[in-house]
């Protein structure tokens, strides 16, 4: 069966307090786990070769959005010498505390993805009729 993990994005914008729930596919949705402030937990997708376990990724992750240019590498390596530049310029990342520490420092925000409600119509296209 299926592990899907779950996290209160409200309580936990960083995703660390995740359960995760064994269940079959379909009864997936009578399945989703409550936080302790009563909301329904999200479904905590990683994206791609990203997912985490306990804080470490499983593959070292390269951040487009987070690039350089070629020259602001000698600050960079001054600024955080702990943190490899690849060949295009994009700091790698090897876990979740050493990737928010550098956003940190850096002062970037990241603000939780919005998700469209499914089955909803949330935009429609306006016609001259």
């Amino acid at each position: 069966m299926p592990n899907y993990n779950y996290c209160c994005f409200e309580c936990h914008p960083d995703g660390q307090e995740a359960v995760d729930v064994v269940c079959s596919i379909a009864s997936r949705v009578a399945n989703i786990p409550k936080c302790e402030c009563g909301r329904d937990m999200q479904q905590n997708f990683s994206g791609g070769n990203v997912m985490i376990i306990g804080s470490e990724y499983k593959k070292p992750l390269h951040s487009d959005s987070l690039g350089i240019q070629p020259d602001q590498v000698a600050e960079h390596r001054r600024m955080f010498p702990n943190i490899e530049i690849d060949k295009e310029n994009r700091p790698v990342f090897h876990n979740m505390p050493e990737h928010q520490d550098y956003m940190d420092k850096c002062g970037i925000v990241k603000h939780k993805q919005k998700t469209k409600p499914s089955g909803k119509v949330i935009a429609t296209l306006k016609t001259n009729s």
